[in-house]
């Protein structure tokens, strides 16, 4: 008899934890245990305990925790005019790296009135650091639905901060150019980590730069110069 019951509580506990592992935070303090199911740099949609689904714009979201990740709430000031984006937080301490992903103007289609269960489509990847929030949210309809065809590789833009000192700013990948390319990355290390003797030299040596790279460059400089933020 008791070895039913610990079967049966196991099993209960177990799918409390299946369906409880992502949290939302609200701005209010309030904060939705679910199963998250997609995002992109401006909403996300969980499918709460209960089974239902719900959308959360940003202005409504303090942060969040989906498989393992951390996604907070940053101003970047690219665009016309400073605006929020949900950022992965790839490498966190003296130096940050985030990943942000997905179009400004992507927003999530409003749910069909057919009664039918919605396919979600999630343009984002949710390991490693080519994850990052990718893609707008969409709702598929059934099978030869236009949505269900492949869709292309959502972009994602890095981003490195250091608290207090430089701002938020771009690391830029995209450039073109190998020349200008290595020139601009190169820079904006040394801005954000030139301040250590060593891992300047490491930066001005190098031959190139891919996002291993700058994240294993960031995580050596945070580990010999502990954050003091609180």
């Amino acid at each position: 008899m008791n070895r039913v019951i610990l079967s049966i509580i196991f099993f209960l506990f177990s799918g409390t934890l299946l369906h409880g592992q992502d949290i939302i935070t609200r701005r209010n303090g309030d904060y939705l245990r679910g199963i998250i199911k997609a995002c992109d740099a401006y909403n996300v949609v969980i499918e709460d305990e209960r089974g239902g689904e719900k959308i959360f714009k940003i202005k409504d979201v303090r942060d969040f925790f989906w498989n393992g990740d951390t996604y907070i709430v940053k101003t970047f000031f690219d665009a016309k005019k400073p605006e929020e984006r949900f950022a992965k937080v790839l490498e966190s301490g003296a130096v940050n790296l985030y990943a942000v992903g997905g179009s400004p103007t992507a927003q999530p289609s409003q749910r069909s009135t057919v009664r039918a269960r919605p396919n979600i489509g999630v343009g984002m990847g949710t390991g490693g650091l080519g994850g990052g929030i990718g893609g707008s949210i969409s709702f598929g309809g059934g099978r030869g639905s236009a949505d269900d065809r492949p869709q292309p590789a959502p972009k994602t833009w890095y981003y490195v901060e250091k608290p207090g000192k430089n701002g938020v700013q771009s690391i830029p990948f995209a450039i073109v150019t190998p020349d200008a390319y290595k020139r601009a990355v190169k820079d904006i290390l040394l801005l954000n980590l030139g301040d250590d003797p060593e891992i300047a030299a490491q930066i001005n040596t190098s031959e190139a730069f891919d996002r291993k790279d700058v994240l294993a460059l960031i995580k050596a400089y945070n580990t010999k110069h502990p954050s003091k933020q609180p």
